[in-house]
């Protein structure tokens, strides 16, 4: 379904989406997830970001997106999924948020700091994820996430 808005210079104009990239970055054999937190939240996130004009497509923006939150360069970039974001910045209005979900591998961390808009990053051992249930430690928006890039480790 097509949301119609004003027209703009008599032309029709619609709802837009805004693409986003999360990264589910792993070290190098998958047993620690890396998050991230930003200064406004007590739970913990997948890192990512908005797309560029002049990403030249969306593993280019996880990469910088990546690399401007962690200062380290991710490895191994793999699409896992995409799908909608209820971010709350758009929940009044027409435009959302789709976000892309890439798997990644940090296989130097020797420089990994928290950066830009994120203020803590941090490694959880994938055994002690499920110790307390995840919307006890991860924001509501990236709790699907963080599942789908379990799965895809999974799966591997």
């Amino acid at each position: 379904m097509k949301i119609k808005l004003p027209k703009i210079n008599n032309y029709e104009t619609f709802a837009k989406v805004n693409p986003t990239v999360d990264i589910a970055c792993f070290n190098h054999n998958n047993t620690f997830m890396l998050f991230g937190r930003k200064a406004t939240d007590i739970k913990l996130r997948l890192v990512g970001g908005f797309a560029s004009v002049t990403d030249q497509c969306f593993e280019d923006t996880a990469a910088r997106e990546f690399q401007e939150e962690t200062s380290c360069e991710l490895e191994n970039i793999q699409y896992i999924c995409s799908q909608l974001s209820n971010d709350w910045r758009f929940r009044e209005s027409n435009d959302k948020i789709i976000t892309s979900l890439f798997y990644g591998q940090l296989l130097n961390d020797s420089n990994l700091k928290a950066a830009d808009d994120i203020v803590e990053v941090k490694w959880i051992d994938l055994n002690s994820l499920f110790e307390s249930p995840l919307e006890d430690i991860i924001i509501e928006g990236h709790i699907s996430l963080v599942n789908e890039a379990l799965t895809y480790i999974n799966n591997q």
